[in-house]
């Protein structure tokens, strides 16, 4: 994929459009983060007090910090290196020169759905067998529309901080001295910030299976960092070659076999 040339002037338009979605999809994370709560809870020795508005006050605070960094960061970055948001690149500046939008929508729904069923293919067939207690951070019990508003989250907020950012600033970075014959970085650099930035995606989610007290192991670790890893990759392409649109479209549609159908079929 790439961006129309650069222009002098940030694009503050695509920054606001970004950064007001991406805090909204932040709120829209609470209720879910009450039901998480309440299943670390049922692991934990002792009473638990509830999680009520005040406490979720830091998570909020802190997504309105990071979001605007990521936000801001990722689209400087992007711009240097022919990524970007060609969507609502024309959308809000007339960019639309060759733009097939449909086309990229349905690929990056395919991509997503079968990114998603092959997850749940591997976790069912390899890793459940092997540690039963996986079933712990089963989601099936939660109100499904708690689930479905968390599906928001994962496509624009994580996406803005896992790709836009991270995945743009270490193809940024590699992309100064690993350089294609046009000056932008090469296929290899993008490829390496794709998989790289995946894997720390993964990493991510371990703190979420420790709390629910699902003990660690090699295998426990191997089956959150790399199924999530493999989404990642898949968001990772889709954002290089169609524009990070196309990785929130993937995403959100993995969420929604993951975590709004999957629980029912797998628990």
């Amino acid at each position: 994929m790439t961006e129309p040339a650069a222009t002098k002037t940030y694009r503050w338009k695509l920054f606001w459009v970004l950064y007001g979605a991406g805090l909204l999809t932040a709120v829209a994370l609470l209720p879910y983060l009450q039901e998480q709560f309440k299943q670390v809870a049922a692991h934990m020795k002792g009473p638990v007090p509830s999680l009520d508005i005040l406490q979720m006050l830091p998570i909020v605070l802190q997504n309105v910090v990071l979001l605007a960094i990521a936000t801001g960061v990722g689209l400087l970055l992007a711009g240097k290196i022919g990524l970007g948001a060609p969507i609502l690149s024309a959308w809000l500046y007339g960019e639309s020169a060759n733009l097939k939008t449909g086309s990229i929508v349905l690929r990056s729904v395919v991509a997503g759905l079968i990114s998603a069923l092959v997850v749940v293919g591997l976790f069912v067939w390899y890793f459940l067998p092997r540690i039963p207690q996986l079933l712990a951070g089963n989601e099936y019990q939660y109100p499904v529309w708690k689930r479905f508003l968390a599906c928001f989250y994962g496509g624009i907020a994580e996406e803005t901080l896992c790709r836009l950012f991270l995945m743009t600033l270490l193809a940024w970075l590699l992309g100064r001295f690993w350089k294609a014959s046009a000056g932008s970085p090469a296929a290899g650099a993008f490829w390496s910030a794709n998989i790289l930035a995946a894997v720390m995606f993964g990493v991510g989610h371990l703190p979420s299976a420790v709390a629910l007290g699902i003990p660690m192991n090699a295998v426990v670790v191997t089956d959150v960092v790399v199924l999530n890893g493999l989404l990642g990759v898949t968001f990772g392409w889709l954002y290089w070659k169609y524009g990070i649109e196309s990785a929130m479209i993937a995403h959100f549609s993995s969420d929604m076999v993951l975590h709004v159908i999957g629980p029912h079929v797998v628990h």
